[in-house]
This record gives C-alpha cells, sequence and structure tokens, in this order.
C-alpha cells in the first residue's frame, strides 16, 4: 500500500498507517505460548488511530488488524 501510494503522486502527507478492528494481546500472547512478563490484572487500554485519511489517500479498502496478525503469527514457527 505505500509504495502504491507514493508511485500515484502521494509525495508530501504524514500518514498513520494501520488497520481495521482491534487485536486482543492477551489472547495473542496465550495462542502463541508468550512467556513474556504480564500483569493478569492490568487494566485494559484501547489505542485508536484515525485512519480517515490513509483510507482517502490510498482509495483501498483497509484490511483488518486482527487478520494481519492471525496470518504472521501462522507464519512463525514459534505457534503451538
Amino acid at each position: 500500500m505505500v509504495l502504491e501510494m507514493v508511485e500515484s503522486g502521494v509525495h508530501n502527507d504524514i500518514v498513520n498507517f494501520g488497520a481495521r478492528c482491534t487485536v486482543n494481546l492477551g489472547a495473542l500472547r496465550r495462542r502463541i505460548g508468550s512467556t513474556a512478563a504480564f500483569i493478569p490484572d492490568a487494566p485494559a487500554i484501547r489505542f485508536e488511530l484515525c485512519l480517515a485519511k490513509l483510507t482517502r489517500l490510498s482509495g483501498a479498502t483497509l484490511p483488518s488488524s486482527l487478520a494481519e496478525v492471525e496470518a504472521f503469527v501462522a507464519a512463525q514457527k514459534f505457534v503451538r
């Protein structure tokens, strides 16, 4: 998407690159069997990006964050 935007003439814009939907990091941690430090009672925090500019400039349907993360995880050797 980045290269397509550059080739289409987008040169002097600053854009947040992201995707639609959310990813539950706790669920992802469990799925990959991570042993990284984890605070089970930590408060839920939601981060959101405004993707309107990216959508407008790219002219594309943005992918799903969860689908992209799932595809990446599935391709990795550490998945159990």
